[in-house]
């Protein structure tokens, strides 16, 4: 046991108890509480796997060894394969959405989470990953938002959900970083194939003129004037794009090919939207804003060998301006949140509202750096006391990075840290005896197949490197388990843990 395992267990609230799952016994009213630990990327044939490599031929997971089991389809609305946002959201309101959105339907309605209902009625909840805690399958619970790998934007809306715990890795998604931001222009050939590529990068909040002059190489077709804003608190302001024909001298020989992107009328018109893109005044002008993580592009017919000049007008917003958006760690502090960087500080922390950030990035890369299990552990030490219950989800999301480099010892080693959080889970769940543990996957990842009778002769084998459509394994423990066998779709569970709460989505 590591260091920051040995300070948990001096204040785990829960005790161990040694006797089988199939010895306890639950009443019929409804749970109080709820765990759902997600292992993103966990297959049914990953878990075979571990059990045969860590337990044996006779030997079974915590997981394997729960009293109800199922398997559930995994496909998002708009793609036969999920993506970690369409699962989540699957998983957290009971609603299917297209890949890439969290907890929007795919007509654009926001849809309410198992969180929010637990928050609504009273009960307490908190957020776990061993990886950042931004990533889709826990920020899947608590935000709405169409763009699922814009960290910092939902950092912020993680803060403002008030969810009551918060443990994981991805500190530097809560600081103000320097927003990124570039602009420029794109030659293509017939085929959209970038032939001459003009970037500049944006980092002034003051509007500047920028020009290029270029010669449109053999082949050239179309000019694509694009604008893209990757991340951090300040919007990106674009203005006067103008791409003209050009002598050898400099003078304009021709009508412009982009005179008015259509900003004026305060519409996009001509002009492809990627994300987050409005007209807005500005300065006393109608210019192109993109406030997310997004941009646009705006393309038309240009011919080989002549010559051509680009400008555009082009700033950030200023952030020391009055009103400028603080950083969500600083929003934290605001609102009140205990900010914590060790369990040592969870084990000491009193009420109110935790965020516990223990790494700029994804957890288990250096040494000290807090298990799966003993996150999970201090969150229910924290949360498992609340008068009025509460839910706790979990998310193990290394076993997916592990399929996706094909790496059979990692897998073993993620799938049984994962499992570990499970069993404290379960240890917990036997003790308070109103405590639904629902254990799932969004989705599997490498199209493993394992195959042999024990650790010796154990062969695993990886189909690819991606998600696949295989059915995940679904296993629970507790009041309202019984829900949980056969075959279902993933948007079920996510309803019957409603139910089991007696709460509606």
């Amino acid at each position: 046991m590591n260091s920051p395992d040995r300070i948990l267990a001096a204040f785990l609230i829960f005790s161990v108890c040694s006797g089988p799952v199939s010895s306890v016994t639950f009443a019929a009213a409804a749970a109080k509480s709820v765990i759902i630990l997600v292992g993103d990327g966990m297959g049914v044939e990953q878990i075979r796997a571990a059990s045969l490599a860590l337990r044996g031929a006779d030997g079974r997971t915590a997981m394997q060894g729960l009293p109800a089991a199922g398997r559930a389809a995994t496909h998002s609305a708009d793609e036969g394969v999920t993506d970690p946002a369409a699962a989540a959201t699957a998983l957290a309101t009971g609603r299917k959405t297209n890949n890439g959105v969290l907890s929007i339907s795919a007509g654009g309605t926001p849809l309410k989470t198992i969180l929010e209902a637990c928050r609504d009625a009273g009960k307490v909840t908190g957020l776990v990953s061993d990886s950042r805690i931004t990533g889709e399958t826990t920020a899947g619970f608590a935000v709405h938002s169409e763009n699922a790998g814009a960290d910092y934007e939902l950092a912020g809306m993680m803060v403002a959900a008030k969810v009551n715990l918060l443990l994981g890795g991805g500190k530097s998604h809560f600081l103000a970083p320097k927003s990124e931001a570039w602009v420029g222009v794109n030659v293509l050939d017939a085929k959209g194939k970038k032939i001459l590529t003009i970037t500049d990068t944006v980092n002034w909040s003051e509007y500047r003129t920028l020009t290029h002059s270029f010669l449109a190489p053999a082949g050239a077709k179309k000019a694509s004037v694009w604008v893209w804003r990757q991340s951090g608190p300040l919007g990106l302001y674009l203005d006067d794009v103008r791409l003209e024909p050009q002598d050898d001298k400099g003078n304009v020989t021709g009508p412009g090919r982009l005179i008015d992107p259509g900003f004026e009328g305060g519409g996009l018109e001509g002009w492809s939207d990627w994300g987050h893109s409005h007209a807005v005044p500005d300065g006393g002008s109608t210019v192109l804003k993109v406030t997310g993580q997004g941009g646009g592009e705006k393309t038309v017919d240009i011919t080989a060998g002549t010559n051509w000049s680009v400008a555009y007008r082009v700033r950030l917003d200023d952030p020391k301006a009055p009103g400028a958006a603080a950083s969500p760690w600083d929003r934290a502090a605001a609102q009140g949140y205990a900010r914590i960087a060790t369990l040592s500080e969870l084990a000491g922390a009193r009420g109110g509202n935790i965020l516990g950030l223990f790494g700029d990035g994804d957890l288990g890369e250096s040494e000290g750096d807090p298990t799966l299990a003993g996150l999970t552990g201090g969150a229910l030490g924290v949360l498992g006391g609340a008068p009025g219950g509460f839910l706790l989800v979990v998310d193990g999301s290394r076993i997916d990075r592990a399929c996706r480099a094909k790496d059979e010892k990692s897998m073993l080693r993620q799938v049984q840290a994962f499992d570990a959080a499970v069993a404290d889970a379960v240890e917990f769940a036997k003790r308070k005896g109103d405590v639904l543990v629902v254990v799932t996957s969004g989705y599997e990842t490498g199209g493993v197949k394992a195959s042999g009778t024990d650790a010796g002769s154990l062969r695993v084998t990886f189909g690819g490197g991606d998600a696949t459509a295989a059915r995940v394994p679904v296993f629970a423990f507790g009041p309202g388990s019984e829900g949980f066998t056969g075959e279902m779709d993933n948007t079920e569970i996510g309803r019957k843990i409603a139910a089991a709460l007696d709460l509606r989505l």
